[in-house]
């Protein structure tokens, strides 16, 4: 969990610093959800809502870039028998 964090880019400061306030603190697919939460609105604020295509472009580049981010981390954590599960999202 706490590689997955330190991972993050620094425009997910926030939102780490968010997580690590939770009480309990949240698990593994709770936290890569609440990040590809942040990520999937932080690209449709910078949509015109008539572009359906360019929608679905900036959700097919988020869920792809959160996807490399799931298997950087799962090769990292490999080592110790762990692994991390892909999340899908809706709007």
């Amino acid at each position: 969990m706490i590689l997955f964090l330190i991972g993050l880019n620094e425009e997910f400061e926030t939102t780490r610093s968010q997580i690590l306030l939770y009480n309990p603190f949240p698990n593994l697919s709770k936290a890569y959800g609440i990040v590809a939460n942040v990520e999937k609105q932080r690209k449709l604020q910078f949509l015109d809502g008539g572009e359906a295509a360019s929608a679905s472009r900036a959700l097919a580049d988020g869920h792809s870039i959160l996807y490399q981010q799931t298997v950087d981390l799962n090769e990292e954590l490999a080592q110790d028998g762990l692994k991390v599960e892909a999340l899908e999202y809706e709007l």
